[in-house]
């Protein structure tokens, strides 16, 4: 038999490495997307308070309190990835 177009199997620890991190990525997925979904959220939010011309009809002092508001929620939002 000839052996000389066969092709040479990658190590077995190879295999086991890639799924590893495979599957640590998968983790990492699962822990990031409910902070991701909570900021995108708020994102939506503003926009849709944006789009209702809100911001036209608020005085200015409420303008700033909350644009203000709006960006301490997305920080809150996003604190727990920094725990990961």
């Amino acid at each position: 038999m000839d052996d000389t177009h066969s092709t040479p199997r990658p190590p077995r620890g190879s295999l086991i490495d890639r799924l590893a991190r495979r599957a640590a990525l998968a983790i990492a997925w699962e822990a990031a997307w409910p902070a991701l979904a909570a900021t995108l959220a708020v994102g939506l939010l503003f926009l849709t308070v944006s789009w209702f011309g809100l911001w036209d009809a608020a005085p200015v002092w409420a303008r700033v309190a909350g644009v203000t508001l709006f960006a301490l929620a997305a920080l809150a939002t996003l604190s727990p990835l920094v725990r990961l």
